[in-house]
């Protein structure tokens, strides 16, 4: 299996605005004439969104999130039959959104003097922020992924420390990161491992690390779409653009750029 899989949507005239999947390939996407799409069903929206993120919440549900907050409200939980659940406060400036956990985790960027990683539950009430319970202070969250079934990985500014954040009881753990990969803007995890898509020295490089005392460089993927990569764990990244979605596996990468390294 190649190490790259796409695909694509017949979008016909229409584009994607925003866009979420998983590693098999199991998507749902907002377009821009306010329709839903998911592998087996198809959902006009009666609400019209900017700057939207979708993201699946299971079977039945899924949430939008309008990263800038013109209103109070911002995120809206729907069910697949378009009934809007939930509407709840998300913050402004959101940078990213991960259901994990059966938990909202949204991170924000430079311009919201909030808590910089915020989670809350399925009804919208906020149970976690980083920068109101901790006395590290973030003022941008640059990457999240998944870890494992129960936790969070976090890359931020401005002291770049890998955080891991146990979404059952937020317990806390932190590393000091190495400058290989300083200003990454996409992270997944692999077992005990972390790979960093792109630093401020090289936006296409990947980085390998054991969250110690190794680090290892290896291929190279230009990012042309426009969505900016997302981690999805299991060593695998999620990018969009108008007209569909692209699934990269960085393990196999690595394998394949070890291999190519080996035979000279």
């Amino acid at each position: 299996m190649s190490a790259i899989q796409t695909h694509p949507l017949d979008c016909s005239k229409h584009r994607i605005l925003s866009l979420d999947a998983n590693e098999h390939g199991q998507f749902v996407a907002l377009l821009n004439h306010g329709e839903v799409w998911s592998n087996d069903w198809r959902l006009p929206l009666r609400q019209s969104f900017r700057f939207p993120l979708i993201r699946r919440v299971d079977a039945d549900s899924f949430l939008v999130v309008e990263c800038r907050r013109t209103l109070r409200n911002n995120g809206f939980l729907f069910s697949t039959a378009g009934e809007l659940l939930h509407i709840f406060d998300a913050g402004d400036a959101v940078e990213d959104v991960m259901i994990q956990a059966g938990r909202i985790v949204v991170s924000h960027f430079d311009e919201e003097p909030g808590d910089g990683l915020a989670v809350f539950d399925l009804t919208g009430r906020q149970l976690f922020g980083f920068n109101s319970r901790q006395q590290e202070f973030i003022f941008d969250c640059y990457a999240m992924c998944p870890s494992g079934a129960e936790s969070v990985l976090f890359y931020a500014y401005t002291e770049f420390h890998l955080h891991e954040l146990r979404l059952t009881d937020f317990q806390l753990r932190q590393w000091p990161t190495p400058p290989d990969f300083l200003g990454s803007h996409a992270l997944t995890a692999s077992h005990d491992n972390v790979i960093f898509w792109g630093s401020y020295a090289d936006n296409t490089g990947l980085f390998w690390w054991n969250r110690h005392n190794r680090v290892t460089s290896f291929g190279n993927v230009p990012c042309v779409l426009e969505a900016r990569p997302r981690g999805l764990g299991n060593g695998k990244f999620l990018t969009h653009d108008d007209r569909g979605f692209t699934i990269i596996d960085a393990m196999e990468l690595m394998r394949m750029d070890a291999l190519q390294q080996w035979r000279g």
